[in-house]
């Protein structure tokens, strides 16, 4: 078996790459543990409960939260606090991991990678980009957050994925691209996760919908909310 995270920024396509994976045939675990869908996301978020619990607790226990990242001591992975969230990443990863291609989604989980591949050896990931224009476009209207503060998070998010990832198998994904040429890139998806079942590539595009970009890096936005 093998497992795949998706991280990047929030509001930038985590989601639509989740539901595609899953859709796929990606095991996400039990779809009642996931966060429901809402206004901001009407498809869904594709997010386990319990792994959006423990990486906010231990953002919490590090003096920070998603939108104000701590700032990680060098010996964190190895501190005594976390072996407690340790153990519970790695009950939930064991009542997961349970057939063939699993895996999960968490913007959050870009702050923490050290912590997740420490408990899932061999662990690929897929980081999600978008232009940053759009990102704070999005973040605006949803949390009233301020455009420096949206591209101060973009950045770091962005770094934090990049140095987390290391040596691992990593795929990036473009929101702007699989929007504007779904075929491509779903199918960059399906090779990349190892997982391609009948009909997945078509299904995969019919998930894509461009009515959700509701910000745009050219200034054109809709009249919905992000």
């Amino acid at each position: 078996m093998s497992a795949i995270v998706i991280t990047g920024m929030h509001r930038s396509g985590t989601s639509l790459v989740a539901e595609i994976l899953v859709r796929a045939g990606v095991h996400f675990g039990a779809s009642g543990n996931w966060l429901p869908a809402d206004a901001a996301n009407p498809h869904g978020y594709f997010e386990d409960r319990r792994t959006v619990d423990i990486d906010e607790r231990l953002l919490h226990l590090w003096k920070g939260t998603w939108d104000e990242p701590p700032a990680l001591p060098p010996d964190w992975l190895d501190n005594a606090l976390q072996h407690p969230l340790a153990s519970e990443a790695s009950a939930w990863r064991d009542s997961t991991a349970t057939r063939g291609v699993w895996g999960w989604k968490d913007p959050r989980a870009s702050l923490l990678l050290p912590f997740w591949r420490s408990l899932v050896p061999g662990l690929r990931c897929v980081l999600c980009v978008r232009d940053p224009v759009e990102v704070a476009g999005s973040l605006a209207r949803r949390n009233r957050m301020s455009p420096r503060k949206a591209a101060f998070l973009w950045l770091h998010y962005l770094t934090e994925n990049l140095q987390g990832i290391g040596d691992a198998r990593c795929a990036v994904v473009f929101y702007g691209d699989l929007l504007q040429n779904p075929a491509a890139q779903v199918q960059r998806l399906l090779d990349f996760s190892g997982v391609n079942t009948e009909g997945a590539l078509e299904e995969g595009i019919a998930v894509v919908d461009p009515g959700l970009r509701r910000q745009r890096g050219d200034g054109a936005a809709t009249a919905v909310a992000a």
